[in-house]
């Protein structure tokens, strides 16, 4: 007889996403602002290269004056001051709060969440990208390597806690696996 599958409910209760950290969380905190600001590094080096060839420009004959790579790598990575450009550190921000989030997330098999961010981030930019592949290819390698670091660095720090009715319950004995021997939380 095959094992019954159960469907998790959606959206999780919170009791359902309560984890422990194998380090303070304030460390944990520091790690993703750490990383979230080595990426915007990264990410600036290609969006300088966009910048100095006119992606920000709205007319054909508009004057590009971030000509100099390292002029265009300050704007960008400035967040102010360069008009279209600008993008105040929002991106930063959300890559904070997407690297402290996505380890619980991957921690407690919650894929559909974080696939749903990411639909509805590709949704609220989708016009901008119909003209421009390159910021949407910008926007797909740096959530490549935010999915990564959250996976690969940050998950080994979340510790997924058993919930209250998990404790109650007795392990699963052999025949109620389909002969796997182990309880429910191998």
């Amino acid at each position: 007889m095959a094992p019954e599958v159960t469907h998790k409910p959606f959206p999780p209760k919170l009791s359902e996403l309560a984890a422990t950290f194998s380090i303070s969380v304030l460390r944990y905190l520091f790690y993703c602002f750490l990383a979230s600001l080595i990426l915007r590094f990264i990410v600036c080096l290609f969006k300088a290269r966009g910048i100095q060839g006119g992606e920000h420009l709205t007319k054909d004959g508009d004057k590009n004056e971030y000509r100099g790579f390292w002029k265009a790598y300050l704007i960008a990575f400035r967040g102010v001051g360069g008009g279209r450009i600008e993008d105040l550190w929002l991106p930063y921000l959300l890559g904070v709060c997407e690297l402290a989030a996505y380890p619980v997330l991957l921690a407690f098999d919650r894929f559909e969440i974080i696939g749903g961010w990411l639909v509805l981030k590709v949704a609220g930019s989708w016009r901008v990208w119909e003209d421009l592949r390159t910021p949407f290819n910008r926007f797909l390698f740096l959530n490549v390597l935010n999915l990564g670091i959250a996976y690969f660095w940050l998950s080994r720090y979340v510790v997924r806690q058993r919930s209250a009715y998990a404790k109650r319950r007795l392990p699963l004995t052999t025949q109620d696996r389909g002969g796997m021997a182990g309880n429910a939380f191998n």
